[in-house]
């Protein structure tokens, strides 16, 4: 009681406000967003392939859910359970979202490198599967 403690810290690449750290999940949520709607428009599959498959849809929806809860974007990873912390590195959004926070913010771009090389694996590795 006699001696409080102080904190001493350092802030590196402060952002201004709170948009600025969040506006970098909204591009690729909307860019997300639209690809889904796209699919559902101009489906790839026939309509009597898509009436079998009703009950894949709520495990496809559920799993869309994940990389949101995952990805960073509206409070930090660290503050999610460990579900989500396990899985965020694994997901494209996660860093698309990442990317676009260390261009915004300043500092080290080797998040954004790995960003870009983890994000052209999710789409180079599905083409050539299809």
């Amino acid at each position: 009681m006699s001696r409080p403690v102080r904190l001493d810290g350092a802030v590196a690449n402060e952002a201004p406000d709170y948009g600025t750290g969040f506006a970098p999940f909204f591009v690729p949520l909307s860019l997300w967003v639209g690809a889904m709607v796209v699919f559902m428009v101009l489906p790839a599959l026939s309509a009597r392939a898509l009436v079998s498959s009703v009950p894949s849809w709520r495990v496809a929806l559920a799993g869309r859910v994940v990389p949101l809860t995952s990805a960073g974007g509206t409070y930090p990873v660290e503050t999610s359970p460990a579900f989500f912390q396990a899985v965020g590195p694994f997901l494209p959004l996660s860093w698309a979202v990442t990317a676009p926070r260390h261009l915004i913010s300043g500092g080290d771009t080797a998040p954004v490198w790995s960003a870009f090389g983890v994000t052209s694996l999710w789409l180079v590795v599905p083409l050539l599967l299809t």
